[in-house]
């Protein structure tokens, strides 16, 4: 059977068909498998979480389970997938507009910092997986995570070839810094609250003084020092 340039034409044009019910309790399941997993993973790791124990956790069979993800190792990456596809909707979503102040070095990396760190303050999972995954030595992908880094890395470097960082400075070596200083105190801000005096600062205040510091920090330790 042939298909016609016409036949084809007209696929394009009818509609897309809408999930049936199976679909749709299918992705619902799916999305409560991942949202246990999640919080499995972060808080005992890959080899401390027990697949038996998250599909008691979100009502399901371990049996459906594997239906969906096959093995422990494809929910586990399926996790951090997921994570890193919402860091890169969360990315997409707060990018400044086409401003030529906010898009120069070092406001670029500013407002980049800044997005991450929110992220990180409102997905905590992510950050607890990134140590959990040093500890037990995964050498796992984060999904666009290679791709994100490239990205970064091309912006850095544009800005090094326009003077706007010191020669000196390997780019790679702001870029690890940069988000080293904000995964650390994400998975370690409780303990500093506790231990540092913070003058009745709320965490919000500590948060964004930390941010403020560590941005001030990067700022005058890369770029050039201004000719008076």
């Amino acid at each position: 059977m042939s298909i016609t340039s016409e036949s084809v034409e007209q696929k394009a044009e009818q509609p897309d068909k809408a999930p049936s019910q199976h679909e749709i309790r299918s992705a619902e399941t799916r999305a409560q498998i991942l949202d246990a997993a999640e919080k499995a993973f972060s808080s005992h790791g890959y080899v401390g979480a027990s697949t038996r124990k998250i599909a008691e956790g979100c009502g399901v069979s371990q049996g459906l389970l594997n239906h969906h993800f096959g093995s422990k190792r494809a929910l586990h990456q399926a996790v951090k997938a997921r994570l890193a596809q919402r860091l890169q909707q969360f990315l997409i979503e707060a990018r400044p507009a086409e401003d030529p102040v906010v898009n120069q070095y070092p406001e670029s990396l500013s407002a980049g910092l800044r997005v991450y760190f929110r992220f990180l303050k409102e997905n905590p999972a992510m950050a607890r997986l990134i140590s959990w995954s040093e500890l037990e030595g995964s050498q796992d992908p984060w999904g666009q995570e290679k791709l994100m880094i490239n990205e970064s890395l091309r912006r850095l470097q544009e800005a090094k070839d326009k003077g706007q960082i010191i020669p000196e400075i390997d780019v790679r070596t702001i870029n690890i810094a940069a988000a080293a200083m904000v995964h650390y105190w994400s998975t370690h801000r409780d303990y500093y609250q506790k231990i540092m005096d913070w003058q009745g600062k709320s965490i919000d205040e500590i948060d964004e003084m930390y941010l403020e510091q560590i941005l001030l920090l990067l700022k005058r330790g890369t770029t050039p020092k201004q000719e008076v």
